[in-house]
């Protein structure tokens, strides 16, 4: 493959080059990222903020406070602020060098920050669907797991902040069984996703199930099947012993992929917002 420009990198203790595609495609991604961020605060402001004001007045509740920073909110507007770091980042730590010991230990924190948020949003968006899917055992188990998540994901970044190497074997190791954890976190959100899915279609579901609910599973399969294919890139990845053209590619490729799963989230409260509106609309008339 003959991708034009190359860029001089590090990689531990030899100079490699990187395609430009692999600091042009993460640095796009970090702009788009920020620009969803904004613009998720814009819908929340004009659309949805005003939505439930008048949600409110219709049901006579004129003195409640309307809160647009809700968990959800706050959490999917954070999960596009870091993965927009994160990308940039990337961005840079291909363009520049992957021997500096601060660019090595910044993208490692980065992507724990991300992973952070996006299995604390998992678990915010999945609690009622759990409630109707998973015993109680299984679901304080997934919860203690996605809240200490970020105690648990911070420890490559420890690891290589007291390293006297750039990407030690200890860092690698842990940000390796860090990540794991991480897409055996979202498979089992998936599984429950589906199981509910399923259930509804065919009417087995054991509670009166709404319609929003519906919608937050749509989506998350959607993303989680993102989350998924980042998962397969990573492993085809790992299995190349040299970084050639076929394995910058994987590596972009899984950045995409995490990258649309932003999207389909930030779709998925769309969506929500949207259907809340006009089925508010449907019932007035």
């Amino acid at each position: 493959m003959n991708n034009g420009v190359i860029i001089k990198g590090m990689d531990a203790n030899h100079t490699i080059a990187f395609p430009v595609y692999t600091c042009i495609v993460p640095a796009l991604l970090s702009g788009l990222s920020f620009l969803a961020a904004v613009s998720l605060i814009a819908f929340i402001w004009c659309y949805e903020l005003p939505s439930r004001q008048q949600e409110a007045v219709e049901n006579g509740e004129l003195n409640e406070h309307v809160d647009a920073f809700n968990p959800f909110n706050v959490l999917t507007f954070l999960a596009f602020v870091s993965g927009g770091f994160h990308f940039a980042v990337v961005a840079y730590y291909n363009f520049k060098s992957r021997e500096s010991s601060i660019m090595e230990t910044l993208h490692i924190f980065s992507l724990s920050v991300v992973e952070s948020i996006y299995l604390s949003l998992s678990w915010v968006r999945s609690r009622d669907i759990l409630t109707l899917q998973a015993s109680h055992p299984i679901q304080v188990l997934l919860k203690v797991l996605t809240l200490s998540s970020p105690i648990i994901f911070t420890l490559p970044t420890l690891l290589e902040l007291i390293s006297t190497d750039t990407a030690s074997p200890a860092t690698t190791t842990a940000s390796t069984l860090t990540n794991w954890l991480f897409y055996l976190l979202d498979a089992t959100f998936l599984v429950f996703y589906i199981r509910f899915s399923i259930r509804f279609t065919r009417g087995e579901s054991p509670n009166p199930t709404t319609h929003s609910l519906t919608i937050i599973t749509k989506y998350s399969i959607v993303g989680s099947l993102c989350i998924l294919a980042a998962a397969v890139t990573a492993t085809f990845t790992s299995a190349f012993h040299t970084r050639n053209d076929l394995w910058f590619v994987a590596v972009t490729t899984q950045e995409v992929f995490a990258f649309l799963c932003g999207c389909v989230l930030c779709g998925m409260k769309v969506a929500l917002v949207v259907w809340k509106r006009l089925d508010r609309m449907d019932s007035m008339r």
